[in-house]
């Protein structure tokens, strides 16, 4: 538990937060907008996991496992509503 605090304070004190959200949101939109087009171009829900999941190896083999960006894609090809296009503009209805 002490352990968690005092990462916990590392991101406060240092910013952290502020800052990868500030480099996630546009990473997340780009990625957004490309499961909309690959949804529109007719790519199976399993492709595109599997297109999110090679960026996520190529940005570790580049960058780091560890990188944000590796755990980012990760992250988003494991959320199935987001694979599924649920948050692209075209389901929105925009």
């Amino acid at each position: 538990m002490r352990l968690l605090a005092r990462i916990a304070r590392h991101f406060e004190k240092l910013k952290i937060g502020e800052l990868y959200r500030v480099k996630a949101i546009p990473e997340i939109q780009q990625n957004t907008l490309s499961v909309g087009q690959m949804h529109d171009a007719g790519v199976t829900t399993a492709a595109i996991r599997s297109s999110l999941l090679t960026q996520a190896e190529n940005t570790s083999t580049v960058l780091g496992t560890n990188h944000w960006r590796s755990v980012l894609h990760r992250r988003l090809a494991e959320h199935d509503d987001f694979v599924a296009g649920v948050c692209t503009p075209s389901a929105a209805g925009t």
